[in-house]
């Protein structure tokens, strides 16, 4: 071979070798994102846009877990049906769907994303609130709550995407926020389903839940970023149940539950009762006298990280669970007036925002990443579960104890209620303080 047909072949190779250098690098550049990294672009989401979309999905679980509460006696009567089939469709539907489908909620998060899981949720609880404006009779309304029962699943989808998709340094302050914003919504719910009872149809209920769901499930797909699964973790979903850190949280929670909706079934009832013990409140009256506690729950709830940062979260979770058994007890023996019962409910209202606020910090700190998503949806479940048998214990308690012949409960039924809701929180109180060590980063 000459010299101008060895320097043609070198120049050849040459830039083959140059045109597959190039290829790597660029097959390189666009591989498929890894575990743990953001699936949409941009990157970067500003965690205050972040906050906001999963405030509003808290807010609308929030709103429509009581809204509803109120009305249950309009429902009965504007669908032709009886106090039970109005308390399911109120009531037992929702929590009885929430309780079957956020751990399925929180599995499928973890393994194909909580962002898509989240929209998913919303857009069923949409379709619920938009089935419920318009249910032609008792049935259809009890399928359309069933359907938004999948709302139990925002909040500990939301705590989830929190702890991915916001700095390290804003996680403590971003569940603090959700968690009092949680807590908070619930009173508001009373009051403006109060409000909306005593002056308009309970339909449009829904339609202020549907303008709130819409906006949440807009903001959500527009801010939130999408990550691929953090890697499986060691232990499986047993471990969600068996260790002690998240065991602890769990049992917490489930009692926790027990005293808060025990106070729920009893207060609304004894400010509205006209018997003797009673005030004879309106329903708006009776959310009323629940709105200072409840709005206090929400600054509570958000010093709970800067607590956390100098003492641990094991401190506010213990605190709140002795304030909130501290004004149960109170109440049995404090509850003459409509001022007296409102005050002594905020002892209880910053007890559940320490409470609240705490657990999910616990459950994030004593699971793996990978497991986030389902150890939260476990603990709203267990809480769910303990609020619907403080309901029931509550409602035995006043059926003990009534004025003879008659089925209006004595004020002896309302003091032993009372000190029963005390008295579930004392175990709590005292496996609070037991020392765990969380789950290493």
């Amino acid at each position: 071979m000459d010299v101008a047909g060895r320097l043609a072949r070198d120049r050849l190779l040459f830039a083959n070798a140059v045109r597959k250098s190039v290829a790597s690098d660029f097959a390189n550049d666009v591989r498929k994102p890894v575990e743990g990294e953001l699936m949409d672009v941009p990157a970067h989401r500003p965690p205050a846009a972040v906050l906001t979309a999963l405030s509003l999905a808290v807010l609308s679980y929030g709103l429509m877990q009581t809204m509803l509460v109120p009305a249950i006696g309009a429902v009965q009567r504007d669908l032709d049906t009886g106090p039970a089939a109005a308390s399911w469709a109120v009531l037992s539907a929702p929590l009885l769907a929430g309780a079957l489908l956020t751990p399925p909620a929180g599995w499928l998060a973890d393994r194909y994303g909580r962002k898509r899981v989240l929209l998913c949720a919303l857009a069923l609880h949409l379709a619920g609130t938009l089935g419920a404006i318009s249910a032609p009779d008792i049935g259809a309304l009890i399928a359309c709550r069933a359907v938004q029962g999948v709302s139990l699943a925002l909040l500990p989808l939301s705590l989830a995407v929190v702890r991915e998709a916001v700095p390290a340094d804003r996680v403590p302050f971003g569940v603090a926020l959700l968690a009092g914003l949680f807590t908070g919504t619930a009173g508001a719910g009373l009051l403006l389903g109060g409000l909306l009872s005593d002056h308009a149809s309970w339909r449009w209920l829904f339609v202020v839940g549907a303008v709130v769901v819409t906006a949440a499930l807009a903001a959500t797909a527009a801010f939130v970023p999408a990550r691929r699964p953090a890697p499986r973790a060691p232990g499986g979903v047993r471990s969600l149940l068996t260790h002690r850190p998240l065991a602890i949280a769990h049992l917490g929670a489930f009692l926790l539950g027990v005293n808060q909706f025990m106070l729920y079934a009893l207060l609304p009832r004894l400010a509205e009762s006209t018997a003797g013990h009673g005030f004879g409140a309106t329903v708006t009256g009776a959310a009323l006298m629940l709105l200072p506690g409840t709005l206090i729950t929400i600054p509570v709830s958000w010093s709970v990280a800067r607590i956390g940062r100098a003492v641990g979260t094991r401190v506010p979770f213990a605190a709140g669970l002795a304030l909130a058994a501290g004004g149960a007890a109170l109440l049995a023996f404090v509850h003459g007036s409509l001022v007296q019962v409102g005050a002594v409910y905020l002892i209880s209202s910053v007890g559940y925002g320490l409470a609240m606020a705490a657990l999910p910090r616990l459950v994030d700190e004593a699971s793996p990443p990978a497991h986030s998503g389902a150890a939260n949806s476990v603990n709203a479940v267990a809480r769910t579960i303990g609020g619907a048998i403080g309901g029931q214990v509550a409602a035995f308690a006043l059926a003990a104890f009534t004025v003879p012949a008659t089925t209006i409960p004595t004020d002896t039924a309302y003091v032993v209620a009372f000190l029963v809701a005390a008295a579930v929180l004392v175990p709590a109180v005292l496996i609070a303080r037991l020392r765990t060590t969380p789950v290493s980063r």
